[in-house]
């Protein structure tokens, strides 16, 4: 078969359809009933949503990480500072009390922070050695270990 004019074909639009629409219901009918129970909100946990989270608690880490560094710095600036109250032979045992108090107090505050942190963690090794020094110096001093001195 061969087509020689092409300007010659009359296409005749059919006025009963609109266009996209069948005159079969039956489809519609089955979409709309089962969409009926789908949502279409968006989904809850977007791909970035979750990238914000997950760096908001790195930055938490890191945040917490560094008070933990800084609480144990001043820990042993008070333990320092308990040494050479001890060192001087001029203070007594009762000069040398409130700091015994002080290292008791902030002793509990390390050890919920080390806690919280993960075993493999290398400052938790770092915080457990100054809980234990200090925990040694607390027993020696309440068990009268310097009266003598």
């Amino acid at each position: 078969m061969k087509i020689t004019d092409s300007e010659n074909i009359n296409i005749i639009p059919n006025n009963n359809q609109q266009p996209g629409k069948t005159g079969n219901k039956a489809f519609e009918k089955i979409l709309n009933e089962k969409m009926e129970g789908v949502s279409t909100s968006e989904p809850e946990s977007k791909p970035s949503d979750r990238i914000n989270r997950a760096s908001a608690a790195l930055l938490r880490s890191a945040m917490n990480k560094k008070n933990i560094i800084s609480r144990v710095a001043e820990f042993l600036d008070t333990i320092e500072e308990y040494s050479e109250k001890l060192a001087r032979t001029g203070n007594s045992l009762k000069d040398v009390s409130p700091l015994i108090a002080k290292i008791e107090s902030e002793t509990q505050h390390l050890k919920s922070f080390s806690d919280s942190l993960s075993q493999e963690d290398e400052l938790k090794s770092l915080v457990e050695e100054a809980l234990i020094r200090s925990s040694v110096e607390v027993i020696k001093f309440n068990r009268g270990d310097y009266l003598n001195s």
